[in-house]
């Protein structure tokens, strides 16, 4: 028998955390100083997506994001920019190290975070396939969850994520309470998806039995 765990503590959505409101008179880097950033790092409490908004017609635009996830990895996305909305990567930044345009904003531009993420990858055991699977919230907790398995591969590095095929359990699938399931599958990773977060933790734990 073994126990393996991942708790998940995000950070509440900040649409300016990262950069505030500023503008580029040519192609270069946004200024990384929202409430979330401390010497031009932008740090969350989980990796989580960024997002990007802007009332202006900014599609045009490809915005790179780079940093690193919650393992260190470093990683990157480009993204089209926003048309009077937000627009969101979906890579998981747990830092946020640089934001770059290729052009110039004539218009205000924030970057912050999203309340949605996927935590890193938990490896399971294969020799194990009776699995105890549970998650618990913080007391007071507000957030809605599903979990995932995964199939093996490259994992601890940011562009292996989109490479795994990820499947929602049967049951833990738009959850907003601590809840529990008996499985037997034979995912050898596992994770939490948070759809949406406004507070508190979220412990995915899983027991595995041969028997």
């Amino acid at each position: 028998m073994s126990t393996v765990s991942y708790t998940a503590a995000p950070t509440a959505l900040d649409a300016n955390g990262v950069c505030l409101a500023q503008q580029l008179v040519e192609a270069g880097n946004l200024v990384i100083a929202g409430a979330l950033a401390t010497g031009g790092v932008a740090t969350f409490g989980e990796q989580q997506k960024v997002t990007i908004a802007s009332a202006g017609n900014l599609s045009a635009l490809t915005f790179t994001v780079y940093g690193t996830t919650s393992f260190g990895n470093s990683v990157s996305q480009a993204i089209a920019g926003p048309n009077n909305e937000t627009v969101s990567t979906t890579a998981n930044f747990k830092t946020i190290t640089r934001v770059a345009v290729n052009g110039a904003i004539e218009t205000d531009v924030i970057v912050g975070n999203s309340n949605a993420m996927e935590t890193p990858w938990i490896m399971l055991n294969d020799e194990y396939p009776l699995k105890g699977v549970s998650v618990v919230l913080s007391t007071g907790a507000s957030l809605t969850y599903e979990v995932q398995y995964g199939t093996r591969n490259m994992v601890n590095c940011a562009e292996c994520e989109t490479a795994i095929l990820a499947k929602a359990d049967g049951t833990l699938t738009a959850k907003g309470t601590s809840e529990a399931v008996a499985v037997t599958i034979p995912w050898p990773l596992a994770r939490l998806k948070i759809t949406s977060f406004v507070s508190g933790t979220a412990t995915l734990r899983v027991i595995e039995s041969a028997t």
